[in-house]
């Protein structure tokens, strides 16, 4: 089992048996900074042993997730277990999983647009805003 920890100075390290420093932690900064992208990616690469591509395809939306944890804050030690993150990327997984539902579900519903623009035929309106009245202030 893999362990991440956060100590006072900022400093983050994993331990796998061994102790290996990772990383500043500083994402508490609005925006974050590149330091701080890269130590989300780092934490990861090292959660998947090694595979980048995965540590791209989510640190970001990792790093934001954790940034908002009542565990993570900048000075104050922290610790978590691979399970307790991989939990988290698992949520992130579902979160996608969610979205491309809702999306599909909605191009379904939705109703197509007339070649008028008018997704609703028969409905009173102007069809396309080419024949819409120009409201900007002149």
């Amino acid at each position: 089992m893999k362990r991440f920890v956060g100590g006072n100075d900022g400093r983050v390290f994993v331990l796998n048996p061994g102790i290996r420093e990772l990383g500043t932690f500083e994402w508490a900064t609005k925006p974050p900074t590149a330091k701080a992208r890269e130590l989300a990616k780092a934490m990861l690469v090292e959660l998947f042993d090694g595979d980048e591509g995965k540590a791209t395809r989510f640190y970001l939306r990792f790093m934001h997730r954790m940034d908002g944890s009542a565990v993570w804050k900048n000075g104050q030690p922290w610790s978590q277990t691979d399970a307790e993150l991989l939990a988290i990327v698992k949520a992130i997984e579902q979160a996608e999983r969610d979205g491309a539902q809702m999306r599909a579900q909605a191009d379904r519903e939705l109703p197509m647009v007339q070649p008028s623009g008018n997704p609703f035929p028969g409905a009173t309106g102007y069809g396309s805003r080419d024949n819409a009245p120009d409201r900007r202030r002149k």
